[in-house]
């Protein structure tokens, strides 16, 4: 079967929810709270793993549909916030 060449790609800004997560969880703990800790947490919440989360961080990867809403209610934002399509 032939992969079908889409006319836009799907692209994140995921890494910004996960720093701005971070530091509100370092305010929260009031010491360091690293990023692989807020990304674990994230995989938890979603039912996926730290690698997962992080192939989807870097645009290697994009979500189900399900992970992508799991992921929009982590972070208590709107999902089009998170994920957004890109013209090609």
């Amino acid at each position: 079967m032939a992969k079908v060449k889409l006319p836009y790609t799907i692209k994140n800004n995921l890494p910004e929810f996960v720093r701005k997560k971070q530091a509100l969880k370092t305010l929260e703990a009031g010491g360091s709270v690293t990023t692989r800790e807020v990304e674990n947490e994230l995989a938890a919440y979603c039912g996926v793993t730290w690698s997962g989360i992080h192939q989807i961080k870097k645009g290697y990867n994009v979500p189900s549909l399900p992970s992508g809403f799991k992921i929009a209610e982590y972070f208590r934002a709107d999902i089009s916030k998170i994920f957004f399509l890109v013209d090609e």
